[in-house]
Protein backbone atom coordinates (compact mmCIF):
# COMPACT_ATOMS: atom_id res chain seq x y z
CA UNK A 1 0.00 0.00 0.00
CA UNK A 2 1.17 3.94 -0.26
CA UNK A 3 1.64 6.00 2.76
CA UNK A 4 1.90 9.80 3.30
CA UNK A 5 4.71 10.89 3.76
CA UNK A 6 6.58 14.38 3.86
CA UNK A 7 9.50 14.88 1.20
CA UNK A 8 12.03 15.37 4.16
CA UNK A 9 10.98 12.56 6.00
CA UNK A 10 14.75 10.56 5.53
CA UNK A 11 16.42 13.69 6.14
CA UNK A 12 18.35 16.88 4.46
CA UNK A 13 20.05 14.20 2.03
CA UNK A 14 16.76 13.43 -0.08
CA UNK A 15 13.53 14.47 -1.47
CA UNK A 16 10.92 11.99 -1.54
CA UNK A 17 8.41 11.59 -3.83
CA UNK A 18 5.91 9.09 -2.75
CA UNK A 19 6.36 6.07 -0.74
CA UNK A 20 4.81 2.30 -0.54
CA UNK A 21 5.37 -0.88 1.73
CA UNK A 22 4.69 -4.66 1.47
CA UNK A 23 4.83 -6.95 4.24
CA UNK A 24 5.87 -10.23 4.38
CA UNK A 25 3.72 -11.89 7.24
CA UNK A 26 5.92 -15.35 6.98
CA UNK A 27 9.20 -13.53 8.53
CA UNK A 28 7.26 -10.58 10.67
CA UNK A 29 8.94 -8.08 7.91
CA UNK A 30 7.47 -4.67 6.48
CA UNK A 31 9.71 -3.26 3.33
CA UNK A 32 9.06 0.21 3.39
CA UNK A 33 10.39 1.71 0.18
CA UNK A 34 10.75 5.45 -0.59
CA UNK A 35 11.26 7.21 -3.99
CA UNK A 36 12.75 10.28 -4.77
CA UNK A 37 16.23 12.32 -5.89
CA UNK A 38 18.95 13.57 -4.12
CA UNK A 39 18.61 16.99 -2.69
CA UNK A 40 19.38 19.61 -4.87
CA UNK A 41 20.86 17.57 -7.67
CA UNK A 42 18.79 18.71 -10.20
CA UNK A 43 15.13 19.20 -11.74
CA UNK A 44 12.44 16.76 -13.18
CA UNK A 45 14.36 15.51 -16.02
CA UNK A 46 18.38 16.19 -14.03
CA UNK A 47 17.74 15.40 -10.89
CA UNK A 48 19.71 12.03 -9.30
CA UNK A 49 16.94 9.64 -8.81
CA UNK A 50 17.13 7.75 -5.98
CA UNK A 51 15.29 4.29 -4.47
CA UNK A 52 15.48 4.09 -0.09
CA UNK A 53 14.61 1.31 0.98
CA UNK A 54 14.15 0.10 5.17
CA UNK A 55 13.37 -3.05 6.11
CA UNK A 56 11.49 -3.31 9.77
CA UNK A 57 10.54 -6.45 11.89
CA UNK A 58 8.06 -6.49 14.05
CA UNK A 59 9.62 -6.67 17.76
CA UNK A 60 8.19 -7.52 21.17
CA UNK A 61 8.96 -5.27 24.29
CA UNK A 62 7.42 -6.28 27.40
CA UNK A 63 4.56 -7.57 25.16
CA UNK A 64 3.97 -4.62 23.54
CA UNK A 65 4.76 -4.99 19.61
CA UNK A 66 6.76 -2.42 17.68
CA UNK A 67 8.26 -2.03 14.77
CA UNK A 68 12.57 -2.30 14.64
CA UNK A 69 14.54 -1.20 11.91
CA UNK A 70 16.74 -3.77 10.28
CA UNK A 71 18.43 -2.67 7.12
CA UNK A 72 18.70 0.30 4.88
CA UNK A 73 19.56 0.20 1.79
CA UNK A 74 20.06 3.13 -1.11
CA UNK A 75 20.20 2.40 -4.78
CA UNK A 76 20.65 5.13 -7.61
CA UNK A 77 19.46 5.32 -10.91
CA UNK A 78 22.83 5.07 -13.02
CA UNK A 79 21.54 8.31 -15.17
CA UNK A 80 20.58 11.58 -13.91
CA UNK A 81 16.70 12.04 -15.40
CA UNK A 82 14.87 12.87 -12.14
CA UNK A 83 12.90 12.10 -9.44
CA UNK A 84 11.91 8.33 -9.00
CA UNK A 85 8.54 7.91 -7.80
CA UNK A 86 6.81 4.44 -6.81
CA UNK A 87 4.16 2.81 -8.88
CA UNK A 88 3.49 -0.07 -6.99
CA UNK A 89 4.21 -3.23 -7.26
CA UNK A 90 3.67 -6.13 -9.74
CA UNK A 91 4.03 -9.78 -10.86
CA UNK A 92 6.70 -9.83 -13.66
CA UNK A 93 7.95 -13.79 -14.30
CA UNK A 94 6.25 -14.93 -11.07
CA UNK A 95 8.11 -12.67 -9.38
CA UNK A 96 7.38 -9.68 -6.81
CA UNK A 97 9.14 -6.24 -8.27
CA UNK A 98 8.49 -2.59 -7.70
CA UNK A 99 8.09 -0.41 -10.48
CA UNK A 100 9.30 2.89 -10.35
CA UNK A 101 9.43 6.11 -12.72
CA UNK A 102 10.50 9.38 -13.77
CA UNK A 103 8.58 12.35 -15.34
CA UNK A 104 9.45 10.85 -19.06
CA UNK A 105 9.12 8.12 -17.71
CA UNK A 106 12.23 6.08 -17.46
CA UNK A 107 11.53 3.02 -15.83
CA UNK A 108 13.25 1.08 -13.34
CA UNK A 109 11.90 -2.68 -11.48
CA UNK A 110 13.45 -3.01 -8.21
CA UNK A 111 13.28 -7.63 -7.06
CA UNK A 112 13.47 -7.51 -3.40
CA UNK A 113 14.46 -11.79 -4.22
CA UNK A 114 17.47 -10.71 -6.03
CA UNK A 115 17.91 -6.69 -4.11
CA UNK A 116 18.41 -5.86 -7.57
CA UNK A 117 17.44 -2.62 -9.54
CA UNK A 118 17.42 -2.71 -13.31
CA UNK A 119 15.79 -0.44 -15.82
CA UNK A 120 13.30 -1.39 -17.81
CA UNK A 121 13.40 -2.27 -21.35
CA UNK A 122 10.89 0.40 -22.41
CA UNK A 123 11.79 3.84 -24.05
CA UNK A 124 10.90 7.25 -21.90
CA UNK A 125 9.02 9.81 -23.50
CA UNK A 126 8.78 12.44 -25.40
CA UNK A 127 7.18 15.94 -24.67
CA UNK A 128 5.41 18.49 -27.15
CA UNK A 129 4.99 22.15 -26.19
CA UNK A 130 2.48 24.64 -27.48
CA UNK A 131 1.66 27.83 -26.34
CA UNK A 132 2.88 27.04 -22.95
CA UNK A 133 1.25 23.81 -22.70
CA UNK A 134 2.58 20.72 -22.27
CA UNK A 135 1.72 16.97 -23.73
CA UNK A 136 3.79 14.17 -22.79
CA UNK A 137 3.99 11.33 -25.62
CA UNK A 138 2.60 7.77 -26.19
CA UNK A 139 4.33 5.08 -26.98
CA UNK A 140 3.23 3.43 -30.91
CA UNK A 141 6.16 0.88 -32.19
CA UNK A 142 9.13 0.66 -30.60
CA UNK A 143 12.66 -2.13 -30.24
CA UNK A 144 14.02 -0.72 -26.87
CA UNK A 145 17.46 -2.34 -25.36
CA UNK A 146 15.96 -5.47 -26.87
CA UNK A 147 12.71 -5.29 -25.90
CA UNK A 148 9.87 -4.45 -28.60
CA UNK A 149 6.63 -3.83 -29.77
CA UNK A 150 4.75 -3.66 -33.08
CA UNK A 151 1.23 -3.31 -33.91
CA UNK A 152 -0.95 -0.76 -36.31
CA UNK A 153 -2.19 1.85 -34.13
CA UNK A 154 -0.37 5.10 -32.77
CA UNK A 155 -1.31 5.69 -28.79
CA UNK A 156 -1.26 10.01 -27.45
CA UNK A 157 -3.25 11.73 -24.88
CA UNK A 158 -6.48 11.57 -24.75
CA UNK A 159 -6.84 15.29 -24.50
CA UNK A 160 -5.52 17.24 -27.00
CA UNK A 161 -3.13 20.43 -27.36
CA UNK A 162 -5.39 23.30 -28.70
CA UNK A 163 -3.88 26.35 -30.51
CA UNK A 164 -4.53 27.69 -34.02
CA UNK A 165 -2.38 27.36 -37.39
CA UNK A 166 0.69 28.01 -38.37
CA UNK A 167 2.03 26.11 -35.06
CA UNK A 168 5.58 26.75 -33.27
CA UNK A 169 6.20 23.79 -31.61
CA UNK A 170 9.07 22.50 -28.84
CA UNK A 171 9.91 18.98 -29.33
CA UNK A 172 11.75 17.78 -25.99
CA UNK A 173 13.20 14.14 -26.75
CA UNK A 174 14.15 12.21 -22.93
CA UNK A 175 18.04 11.41 -23.91
CA UNK A 176 20.74 13.98 -24.14
CA UNK A 177 22.20 12.05 -26.63
CA UNK A 178 20.83 13.51 -30.18
CA UNK A 179 19.28 10.68 -31.94
CA UNK A 180 21.20 9.29 -35.35
CA UNK A 181 17.41 9.61 -36.97
CA UNK A 182 14.28 11.60 -36.59
CA UNK A 183 11.63 11.80 -38.76
CA UNK A 184 8.18 13.74 -38.23
CA UNK A 185 4.66 12.45 -39.83
CA UNK A 186 1.06 13.46 -39.29
CA UNK A 187 -2.15 12.04 -39.54
CA UNK A 188 -5.78 13.58 -39.74
CA UNK A 189 -8.26 11.86 -37.38
CA UNK A 190 -11.54 14.37 -37.15
CA UNK A 191 -12.70 17.44 -38.93
CA UNK A 192 -13.24 20.27 -35.61
CA UNK A 193 -15.95 19.28 -33.39
CA UNK A 194 -16.39 15.46 -34.05
CA UNK A 195 -13.52 14.89 -31.09
CA UNK A 196 -15.85 16.10 -28.51
CA UNK A 197 -19.31 15.43 -30.01
CA UNK A 198 -19.19 11.84 -31.15
CA UNK A 199 -15.65 10.44 -29.85
CA UNK A 200 -14.12 9.30 -33.22
CA UNK A 201 -11.27 7.53 -30.81
CA UNK A 202 -10.68 4.06 -31.68
CA UNK A 203 -9.62 3.01 -28.36
CA UNK A 204 -9.70 5.32 -25.41
CA UNK A 205 -8.48 4.72 -21.30
CA UNK A 206 -8.83 7.29 -19.07
CA UNK A 207 -6.21 9.82 -20.57
CA UNK A 208 -4.76 8.07 -23.14
CA UNK A 209 -6.39 7.05 -26.30
CA UNK A 210 -5.54 4.75 -29.68
CA UNK A 211 -5.61 5.36 -33.40
CA UNK A 212 -5.56 2.70 -35.92
CA UNK A 213 -3.56 3.50 -39.05
CA UNK A 214 -5.62 0.58 -41.43
CA UNK A 215 -9.07 2.64 -40.24
CA UNK A 216 -10.65 3.96 -43.52
CA UNK A 217 -9.31 7.61 -44.83
CA UNK A 218 -6.60 7.36 -42.54
CA UNK A 219 -3.11 8.07 -43.90
CA UNK A 220 0.00 9.42 -42.48
CA UNK A 221 1.86 11.55 -44.07
CA UNK A 222 5.60 12.45 -44.20
CA UNK A 223 6.86 15.50 -43.18
CA UNK A 224 10.09 14.96 -43.42
CA UNK A 225 12.97 14.89 -41.86
CA UNK A 226 14.20 17.17 -38.37
CA UNK A 227 17.29 18.09 -37.54
CA UNK A 228 19.30 15.66 -34.90
CA UNK A 229 18.53 17.50 -31.46
CA UNK A 230 17.29 16.12 -28.37
CA UNK A 231 15.42 19.93 -28.37
CA UNK A 232 14.07 22.49 -31.29
CA UNK A 233 10.94 24.38 -32.12
CA UNK A 234 8.92 22.67 -35.17
CA UNK A 235 6.94 25.24 -37.65
CA UNK A 236 3.84 23.67 -38.93
CA UNK A 237 0.54 25.01 -40.97
CA UNK A 238 -2.69 22.74 -40.85
CA UNK A 239 -6.62 23.37 -41.20
CA UNK A 240 -8.67 23.21 -38.54
CA UNK A 241 -9.79 19.61 -37.04
CA UNK A 242 -7.49 17.10 -34.82
CA UNK A 243 -4.28 15.50 -35.91
CA UNK A 244 -1.66 13.01 -34.69
CA UNK A 245 1.75 13.58 -34.91
CA UNK A 246 4.24 10.91 -35.10
CA UNK A 247 7.64 11.32 -33.77
CA UNK A 248 9.91 8.59 -35.68
CA UNK A 249 13.52 8.75 -33.19
CA UNK A 250 16.35 6.23 -33.44
CA UNK A 251 19.11 6.25 -31.23
CA UNK A 252 22.69 3.84 -31.78
CA UNK A 253 22.84 2.13 -28.19
CA UNK A 254 19.33 2.08 -27.23
CA UNK A 255 17.15 1.91 -30.53
CA UNK A 256 13.99 3.13 -32.24
CA UNK A 257 10.83 4.63 -31.04
CA UNK A 258 7.58 5.98 -32.33
CA UNK A 259 5.96 8.64 -29.96
CA UNK A 260 2.07 10.12 -30.84
CA UNK A 261 1.11 13.04 -29.89
CA UNK A 262 -2.75 14.74 -30.16
CA UNK A 263 -3.40 18.40 -31.71
CA UNK A 264 -6.43 20.29 -32.05
CA UNK A 265 -6.03 23.15 -34.49
CA UNK A 266 -8.79 25.85 -34.36
CA UNK A 267 -10.66 27.98 -36.52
Amino acid sequence: AYFDVPSDVLGPRYEIENAYYFDKPETGERYEFYAGAIAGSGDDDTAQGVLILQIMRVADRDGVPYGELVETREYLTENKVGPLRVDGSDYLGGETSIQLYTSLYFIWRYFPQYDEMSPAKIPPLARLEIDSNRQLAERGSFCWQGGCADGPTISTSAKPLVTQSPIIAHLHLPLKEPPYSLGLYVMFVSPPGILQDDFPYDYIHEDDASWSYEKPGRERLYLGAFPLKSDQDIKLSFEPGYYVLIVRAFWHDYGDVEYGFLIEIQE
